[in-house]
């Protein structure tokens, strides 16, 4: 791409315009944002999600057993501890914000809102 269309812009990185990293023909190659290279891999069928990312922690039979749980009243704490995640995922993963694919029921996020995030000694980090 540097010898036929020069250096990217800030930001930008080398795409593949058919989703396939190893057609690199210039004719196939353009310039793009992250954002826009993670929509073409949805476009491409070609976004790894759930197992088949290698640094997952969970696996779709987790996942669903989890939202199993989690509509059967389990809370959050309870569920974090068993799966060995934090309760930010628990959530994401519960009301389908993560791991859509993965299947099972998909909880409604809780009414009372969000829970603190705290640090080892207290401290508030964020609002979940």
């Amino acid at each position: 791409m540097l010898a036929f269309a020069g250096p990217p812009k800030e930001g930008q990185i080398v795409c593949h315009c058919d989703g396939d990293g190893s057609n690199n023909a210039v004719s196939n190659l353009r310039y793009g944002t992250h954002k826009e290279n993670e929509a073409d891999k949805e476009r491409h069928g070609t976004k790894l999600l759930g197992e088949a990312v290698s640094a997952a922690k969970l696996t779709d039979e987790q996942v669903v057993e989890m939202r199993v749980l989690r509509a059967s009243g389990a809370k959050l704490q309870e569920l974090a501890r068993l799966f060995s995640v934090g309760m930010d995922t628990i959530s994401l993963v519960c009301t389908g914000r993560t791991w859509a694919q993965a299947g099972g029921p998909i909880s409604q996020p809780d009414p009372r809102g969000s829970y603190l995030r705290l640090t080892r000694d207290g401290k508030k980090i964020r609002q979940i």
